[in-house]
């Protein structure tokens, strides 16, 4: 993967996938956020760009599971099963990624921000109106943020959902939430 490649979103396609965001149905908590990465020198003298990307979305990843693995439901840690969308900034160019979350149930805040050992947090409920409450252009808003500063940020891929795997059913690969039997086994 060649990392330092523009692979920015048309503007057809990030009013598709906010629409996609905001009526979702079947996740019903939506959330906004922004990671930033503390500096560390070490890293750009260490390592080469790629390694230094891998490791950023190593470490993006592992939050994700985190907050899907820690998400309470009812007081019981069950976990949640969230959709989500997201880009990191360019290397070089600034240390943080942003994204949007869909959530089968609520994340609660302090669950978010400890999730992330990585540097700074902000985790807030996310908005469709916010542009709009500030007079400002409906095409300001957080996923025409994200995905239409083609020069800052690189989206990010994904799976499907961030499965728990807390369910039994989820362990056994049959999660509801997926498309496809994730383990499912090869047969020989």
């Amino acid at each position: 993967m060649n990392y330092f490649e523009n692979t920015g979103l048309t503007a057809e396609d990030i009013a598709d996938l906010r629409t996609e965001f905001e009526c979702q149905p079947k996740y019903l908590y939506r959330y906004y956020l922004t990671m930033t990465w503390k500096e560390n020198p070490s890293w750009s003298y260490e390592m080469d760009g790629v390694t230094f990307e891998k490791k950023r979305e190593s470490q993006i990843n592992s939050y994700f599971m985190t907050v899907a693995q820690s998400s309470r439901k009812k007081g019981r840690n069950n976990g949640t099963h969230f959709k989500s969308f997201a880009a990191i900034s360019r290397p070089h160019i600034n240390k943080h990624f942003h994204g949007v979350i869909q959530s089968e149930f609520p994340i609660p805040v302090t669950i978010a921000r400890a999730a992330w050992k990585h540097g700074t947090t902000e985790f807030v409920k996310y908005n469709p109106r916010w542009a709009e409450e500030r007079g400002l252009s409906p095409t300001r808003g957080a996923i025409n943020y994200i995905f239409g500063k083609h020069q800052e940020h690189r989206k990010l891929v994904f799976g499907d959902v961030w499965c728990p795997a807390k369910k039994s059913s989820c362990k056994n690969g049959n999660c509801k939430h997926r498309k496809e039997n994730y383990k499912q086994r090869v047969l020989i």
